[in-house]
């Protein structure tokens, strides 16, 4: 699966994990009875694509995070946990540990080890039970959650995919709407063709991510916001002799009210207040779900692409005046969820 570069600012739940040290600056929520604590931090994947988990432990001793990053012993647990989940009607899935690469960074050094398991689907009515176990003293850190429905699109129409829709609409050139969640990523993928000087054809798509939403499942903007979002996806190639705008595809990525409840506390504190709410029993942490929907492939108006190649400010873009309809290949058609929050 292709993971998205990072660009939805929600934070990085092993940073909470792991910056749990008390210094003068700082209101200390974490006393010493929590070294003994596991912090689980879960994700329930509503598709049933990809669930993960990670575990960590408290961080009690005065060092530089460079420092603590660098010894594994000093935040992950003294023993290989046995990390599970399963249904209340006895239906139990273990998790394989995997070990990423390093990420880039302040975390260049932490061992990004997660639990994993593929191809899992609960059902939406189910509870969801998540173990931790210690397999040698038998203590369990456990939460329960429901998997999070998949979201809908109300506009565009889901299905209507011949449809063509009015995106340079002075009063509304932008909108979509959507069911389903309690905390949203949206998303815009501009799909184009680029032809380049030497006469190769290039597939091309860039998208560009929204900030969370909490309320108002909709989204619009004037026509220069849009713009903006061509200028920040599509980058200036020298090698280009012309463009040719192709579809839209639009994604919503959505959260479930215990991320929702979590986001929007952490919202409000840049201390270890951020990692208050917790429904981890036996440790701390958050187990959540997600899901995701997209729809491909909107079409505009013919005058939609002479928008384009008139703008001043994409002039420099090259874009021709036609819409481009023919074959396209989808250089990307597998998106990652934006919205889990265990960083790779």
């Amino acid at each position: 699966m292709k993971s998205f570069h990072r660009p939805v600012p929600l934070g990085t739940l092993l940073f909470l994990a792991l910056c749990l040290l008390s210094c003068s600056t700082e209101i200390d929520l974490y006393d010493d009875a929590y070294s003994d604590q596991l912090f689980v931090w879960a994700c329930l994947d509503g598709s049933g694509d990809l669930h993960q988990v990670k575990v960590r432990k408290a961080i009690s001793e005065e060092a530089s995070l460079e420092e603590l990053l660098a010894r594994p012993d000093a935040y992950l647990p003294g023993f290989s946990p046995e990390v599970s989940l399963s249904t209340q009607y006895g239906y139990s899935v273990l998790l394989d540990p995997v070990l990423y690469p390093p990420q880039s960074g302040t975390f260049a050094q932490d061992s990004n080890l997660i639990y994993e398991a593929r191809d899992y689907y609960p059902d939406s009515g189910d509870s969801v039970e998540l173990s931790v176990a210690d397999p040698v003293t038998g203590e369990v850190v456990s939460a329960v959650i429901k998997p999070l429905g998949r979201p809908a699109f109300r506009y565009p129409f889901p299905g209507s995919e011949n449809a063509r829709y009015n995106f340079t609409d002075p009063e509304r050139p932008f909108y979509i709407s959507w069911s389903g969640g309690d905390v949203w990523v949206w998303s815009i993928s501009i799909k184009y063709l680029d032809i380049l000087l030497t006469g190769d054809t290039i597939y091309r798509k860039g998208t560009f991510f929204g900030e969370p939403k909490y309320s108002s499942p909709a989204r619009e903007f004037p026509l220069e916001y849009l713009w903006n979002i061509f200028r920040k996806v599509i980058p200036d190639d020298p090698m280009v002799d012309y463009r040719m705008f192709h579809r839209f595809d639009f994604g919503i990525w959505a959260g479930d009210y215990h991320l929702s409840l979590y986001l929007a506390n952490a919202n409000k504190f840049n201390d270890n207040r951020r990692a208050h709410f917790c429904n981890i029993r036996g440790g701390a942490g958050l187990f959540y779900s997600v899901n995701q929907c997209e729809l491909k492939n909107i079409r505009t108006y013919d005058n939609f692409a002479n928008r384009l190649h008139t703008e001043d400010t994409l002039g420099y873009m090259k874009f021709s005046r036609y819409i481009y309809n023919g074959f396209f290949i989808d250089p990307d058609s597998t998106l990652a969820n934006p919205i889990k929050l265990l960083a790779r």
